[in-house]
Order: C-alpha cells, then structure tokens, then sequence
C-alpha cells in the first residue's frame, strides 16, 4: 500500500508518527495531531490509508420567514418558532464578541436575506453522529479482516476514501459516510425551498456506498477523484472531479499500471 496525502509543509508538523500499544491496540502509523485514529497505519495483520471523500452531504435549504414575528419559519403548512442560543467568542486584547446562532429543523442558519424574508439552513447528513465516527474509527483500527474493517466503516458518517490491505494479500476501498435521500428532482447545487416538500427522505443505506473488495484489476487507485461514475461530488469540492483529476485513470489502463 502506498499513501500520498497532500498535506503540504508544516512547522510544525501537521502528521505525526504514532505507535499504541495497550488496551486492546498493537497499531503504527500516521495520523495529524489530536486525531483518535490512526489515518495511515497497520496492526500487524491489515494496513489502510486513506484521501478526503469529498461526498455530498450537504444541502441548503431556504426557509421563508414570517415578517410580522422574527424567528418563525413555514414548515409543512405550519409557522415554526426557530430554535435559538447565544455564543460567546473571547477576543485576546479585544472585547468578547456575543451573538445568537438560530436553527430549524433542517440545521444552522447561515445567511438571511431580509429583503426576500429568506433564510438559508445548512443540513448536514452527520449531525449528531461525530462521535460515533470517531469511536467507530477507533475500533476500525483492531480489525483483522475485511468484514471486520467493513463493520467500523459503516457507523462512520465521515466523507473518506479508506483502503484495506492484509498480510493475505487481500486488498479493499470503502468510500465512509453518511448521505441523504434527496426527494426526486431535487437539484443539491442549489437551495432548495425548506418548506417541507423538499426534506430528506432520510439517509441512504451504508450498502450503497461505492465500495470493492480484491476487484479484478488487482489494484486500487484514488487521488481525491470521485469514487464511481457520476458520483455526486460536495459542493465546495466539485471542481476536483472533473476531467483532469478523472484522467488518472485513464493513464493507468494504457501504462499497464
């Protein structure tokens, strides 16, 4: 397995070289500071590695405000009261700045257009389940098989290319994360009413991640570029899939690679 993140130069370093050995774990590898799991690492009898997801898990939704009682937005025919909570962020030789950050049910409000009496919430498919990815990253790591490995990836809800590789010279790819079921003809490049009309249908089984095991090219390749065909790309990453990045592969078939 080799593994070529682009981490770029840091002082100091942004990846550490990390051994942990005890409670349970016999594992060496690579991972930037703070992190609980090892990104790039072993355990004496599977490998991984890993590249950023960059899947679709993001919407926005534009919810319409009533003009006459602040806070309030329609919802499935009803006017809902928002919910609402102060943050403070303290200032190193300044004054403390205050501000009240407000959510409906499809998330945080980012930006709002008082002209329009719109306000634009950012949903995200791994609210509330940071946590549990993290715990199951952790876990990911005593694996010592794929089915294993596999049972730890499913409860990440992260956007992460991981690669599996065992000292049976089985090898595997798993794209982690937890994605929405848009409503039919919802474009996600685009806001869509938060109305009720265009929610989640919930999230998409783990069983429809891209994913392979021992494909029959006998290798696995991945530099940030999608997944499959037509995978749905995150917004703020779309432009690295397009034709450049997706010739890598085009490179390997001719290069014998």
């Amino acid at each position: 397995m080799v593994n070529g993140p682009q981490f770029g130069w840091y002082a100091p370093a942004y990846t550490y070289g990390i051994g942990l050995h005890g409670a349970g774990y016999d594992v060496t590898g690579n991972t930037p500071f703070a992190y609980p799991g090892l990104v790039f690492g072993h355990n004496g009898v599977i490998s991984w590695g890993s590249t950023a997801g960059f899947g679709d898990d993001v919407d926005i939704f534009a919810e319409r405000l009533l003009a006459e009682k602040p806070g309030y937005y329609l919802h499935n025919g009803k006017w809902v009261k928002m919910l609402s909570r102060e943050e403070t962020i303290t200032v190193k030789n300044g004054q403390a700045e205050t501000f009240t950050v407000w959510r409906t049910v499809h998330g945080n409000i980012l930006q709002t257009d008082q002209t329009t009496q719109t306000a634009y919430a950012k949903s995200r498919a791994w609210d509330g389940k940071e946590v549990a990815s993290l715990l199951a990253w952790t876990h990911q790591m005593k694996a010592k098989n794929w089915q294993e490995w596999t049972q730890q990836a499913a409860k990440q809800a992260l956007t992460i290319n991981w690669y599996y590789a065992d000292v049976n010279g089985n090898i595997g790819y798993v794209h982690t994360g937890a994605y929405p079921d848009r409503q039919s003809g919802h474009d996600p490049r685009l806001p869509v009413p938060g109305t009720g009309k265009w929610d989640w249908k919930g999230l998409l089984p783990f069983e429809m991640n891209p994913k392979v095991y021992n494909p029959l090219s006998g290798y696995i390749a991945n530099w940030n570029n999608s997944p499959q065909k037509d995978y749905p790309a995150s917004d703020l990453f779309a432009f690295l899939w397009g034709v450049p990045l997706l010739s890598c592969q085009a490179c390997y078939d001719p290069c014998g690679v």
